[in-house]
């Protein structure tokens, strides 16, 4: 069963889970990249009143500023009546280049997600997850099965070809594999309606403020007690309106402050469930968690490998299977039945079947799983079969 399960939904989306790998082994390298880049300082080190205090006399006209799940900080701001966005430190709020999202990463990330077919193909993005699921749990049963046991995974596989190395690759993949299924089905499923999201985490927009003179930003005690590694976005007020707020967004949550007082006037902590969605989309795509986007990026490389292996390891045993002179169940009188996993008992069975035919005999060879109920004409039986693992039985026994 777990055979089957394996290898046709495997055969059909193969084309297109290469395409999803291929795409996700380049998004896995941003993350990386982007950190690389970005200037990250100790925890406790800056707070937001800094960071903000700090691009204010760089930016004074400066409208959001946004830290990336990798640290990079971006500054939104308006000079000469054109929108700009640049790159700064942290530390120092100095200019370190414009901010320019790639291109080329922009492309392959819709490629990815939705193969440039908008709903539709974000839809099959999402059958194809279930189905890498699918293999990767039909997959492990395999190898288990094939270890002799779960614990003896751990000690790889004896064999050569085409076999081992898909077997190999796969247990070295399949964490990665499945931990990439299963979070990318998720967010299919949640964005379809097929499971549910999180309530909103957005707090309500605050009815009255205090309406007085605005606080430098640098002494807002509500800035002034956020780490700016816990920073997601600040939201300056429109300039010369006293009434308007400043929006912050945290790790831990989100809230309007007063410009004039400095405190949070509406302020809602991160929901459980917004925070276990957030490790879902972290953990597929790396972002924040610059390390996993690599292990995971590597695990991908090995998809293109596995479904060629997995094709040409069911190409052989359909090859081999077609015996040449296979006579009927009914009419055979020596019937050779076969057990083999990589298909060295069967070339002995073939061998052996050739070698009876010239001598005069009907032979019927079969696997060992296609044992008829009779053989009405057989005087001869032969069952040629092998072990694996710690003695486990060949999946055609």
């Amino acid at each position: 069963m777990w055979r089957k399960l394996h290898f046709y939904p495997g055969l059909l989306a193969a084309p297109f889970l290469i395409l999803l790998a291929i795409t996700g082994v380049i998004l896995a390298v941003s993350p990386a990249l982007e950190r690389s880049s970005a200037v990250v300082p100790s925890d406790g080190m800056i707070s937001v009143a800094q960071l903000a205090q700090s691009v204010v006399e760089r930016y004074p006209s400066a409208e959001q500023i946004k830290r990336t799940p990798s640290g990079a900080v971006i500054v939104y701001y308006t000079r000469d009546g054109k929108p700009g966005a640049d790159l700064v430190n942290p530390e120092t709020g100095e200019t370190i280049g414009p901010y320019e999202p790639s291109a080329l990463f922009r492309w392959v990330k819709d490629l990815h997600r939705s193969f440039l077919l908008d709903e539709a193909g974000r839809v099959l993005a999402g059958v194809l997850a279930a189905i890498m699921v699918l293999m990767c749990i039909s997959g492990a049963f395999m190898l288990a099965r094939r270890a002799g046991g779960w614990l003896l995974l751990l000690r790889g596989f004896k064999g050569s070809g085409d076999s081992r190395v898909h077997s190999e690759l796969a247990r070295f993949a399949l964490i990665g594999l499945l931990l990439s299924a299963l979070t990318g089905s998720y967010m299919s499923a949640t964005r379809f309606g097929l499971l549910p999201e999180p309530a909103d985490n957005e707090p309500p927009f605050p009815m009255e403020v205090s309406d007085g003179e605005p606080l430098p930003v640098g002494s807002m005690e509500a800035l002034k007690s956020t780490d700016v590694n816990n920073l997601r976005e600040l939201v300056f007020p429109y300039p010369g309106d006293p009434r308007d707020v400043f929006s912050l967004s945290t790790r831990q949550g989100a809230g309007f402050i007063d410009q004039s007082t400095g405190q949070f006037v509406e302020y809602k902590k991160a929901s459980t469930g917004n925070q276990i969605v957030e490790w879902i989309v972290r953990l597929h795509t790396g972002e924040g968690l610059w390390w996993l986007g690599l292990l995971l990026g590597l695990a991908a490389l090995t998809v293109p490998v596995l479904s060629l292996t997995g094709i040409r390891v069911w190409w052989s045993k359909r090859a081999t299977g077609e015996v040449p002179d296979n006579v009927s169940p009914t009419d055979a009188d020596t019937v050779i039945l076969i057990g083999s996993e990589g298909n060295s008992t069967r070339g002995f069975a073939g061998d052996l079947h050739a070698q009876l035919s010239r001598a005069g005999r009907c032979v019927h060879s079969a696997d060992m799983n296609a044992l008829a109920e009779e053989y009405p004409k057989a005087s001869l039986l032969f069952v040629l079969t092998s072990t694996y693992g710690d003695g486990a039985a060949p999946a055609s026994a």
